[in-house]
């Protein structure tokens, strides 16, 4: 057997080990039946806000068990948001996660450049609905100079078939 021959079949036998030890380590494991994956609804992904206003009245519709993308629209200047909460009337809808994107600082030059940025950034809140009726949510954006920003919103949440 030439060297290269031998090389592949350590390697295969490396690699079979491998697999194995990486199987008893780390069994299956089934989704629970209880927990997200019961909840029936869409994904709602709202129009960007921009932090600074106007906000318009606009009641949204929305369903029970829908989850609703929200994004706040900040210039990349200082201060920069630093955290977020919600506060709600009626509990109908609860924060699932939150989210910060990744922003890119325009440069300006005396020459156009390709691919420039656009100095802008979003804030990311994932709602959902939980309970039906009219809720309205404010958006607590806290800067990093320590003001806070409100954004408010509006959702008419319909009951679900389930």
């Amino acid at each position: 057997m030439t060297r290269i021959g031998l090389l592949l079949v350590f390697l295969g036998l490396s690699t079979a080990l491998a697999s194995a030890n990486a199987a008893e380590q780390y069994p299956a494991h089934k989704a629970p039946a209880t927990g997200y994956a019961d909840i029936a609804g869409q994904l709602e992904v709202a129009p960007p806000l921009n932090i600074a206003g106007p906000f318009p009245y606009q009641l949204r519709k929305i369903r029970q068990g829908d989850v609703v993308l929200v994004q706040i629209r900040y210039p990349v200047v200082p201060p920069m948001p630093a955290s977020v909460a919600i506060s709600t009337e009626g509990k109908r809808i609860e924060l699932v996660g939150l989210a910060r994107t990744s922003a890119e600082v325009a440069l300006l030059a005396r020459e156009p450049r390709q691919g420039g940025g656009f100095g802008v950034g979003f804030v990311q809140l994932v709602l959902r609905a939980v309970k039906p009726g009219t809720e309205h949510v404010t958006a607590h954006v806290k800067l990093a100079d320590g003001s806070v920003k409100d954004v408010p919103l509006a959702f008419e949440i319909e009951a679900s078939d389930k």
